[in-house]
């Protein structure tokens, strides 16, 4: 059994492995002042993790875009698994060139999803992930991450027309579906098309102008919270793939361990 570790800015994700298949994952809220005690409370009341004997752990990891909750959760992991954890760091051996100009800059989560796209769909990749940002990353054909593209999530974009504006209401992110058109005959249907399909075109219009700019075509993999609710309208996508960063994280520590 093997357990990987998501921490995002918004949301934490634990997945439960086995045999480097994923067989359960729970998410919860990140929060940077969460005490050991508390994030061991709920390790185990995490599904599958409560029915696991400490002589099955293969291992943990994290990866963490949030700094002040790693040392806390690891020893929570510690206390609940027996398992030292692996914080995942972007100077590890991980299978791909890092090309970033600062390599120790880069998301760690954008590096796993780097690691896994080109583990299951193979090199020359877009990847975008919908995140709390929406990014873009990019692997070129000789499996080198070469960087990418930060925009802004639809959650963010949704709470900055509302902080930012004195009547557009807020629409939260399980209120974003597939809009009946592009032009909104409502307040709410005009800011969703916006939402929508402004994503949408964003991602393919970076796509094309990358492509453009290396000279040779990208595989487009989507994951993230959102990447299913926009997939039937974006074109150029090849996959979507919602445990991309999960499976990454479960690769970069076997190349580690």
């Amino acid at each position: 059994m093997f357990l990987a570790i998501d921490v995002g800015n918004t949301h934490t994700t634990f997945g439960l492995m086995e045999d480097g298949v994923l067989r359960s994952q729970s998410r919860i809220r990140t929060h940077l002042k969460k005490t050991e005690d508390e994030l061991a409370v709920t390790l185990r009341f995490l599904e599958g993790l409560h029915d696991t004997k400490r002589e099955e752990w293969e291992g943990a990891a994290i990866c963490s875009v949030a700094p002040p909750v790693n040392k806390p959760l690891a020893a929570a992991v510690r206390r609940a698994t027996g398992m030292t954890p692996l914080v995942l760091a972007p100077d590890m051996d991980l299978g791909v060139s890092n090309l970033y100009d600062r390599p120790m800059e880069v998301g760690m989560d954008r590096l796993a999803n780097a690691v896994a796209g080109v583990e299951r769909y193979g090199p020359s990749l877009l990847i975008v992930d919908f995140g709390t940002a929406t990014t873009l990353d990019i692997v070129s054909g000789g499996s080198e991450y070469l960087g990418g593209v930060i925009l802004p999530g639809l959650e963010a974009t949704a709470d900055a027309l509302h902080s930012r504006t004195s009547k557009l209401p807020l629409i939260t992110l399980d209120a974003i579906e597939r809009p009946a058109g592009a032009v909104g005959r409502t307040t709410m249907q005009a800011i969703l098309s916006g939402l929508y399909y402004g994503s949408i075109h964003a991602v393919e219009g970076m796509h094309a102008r990358i492509e453009e700019e290396l000279g040779y075509p990208l595989t487009l993999v989507a994951t993230g919270g959102l990447a299913r609710v926009l997939a039937g309208d974006m074109k150029r996508i090849h996959a979507v793939d919602s445990d991309l960063t999960l499976r990454g994280v479960h690769r970069i520590w076997l190349r580690n361990r």
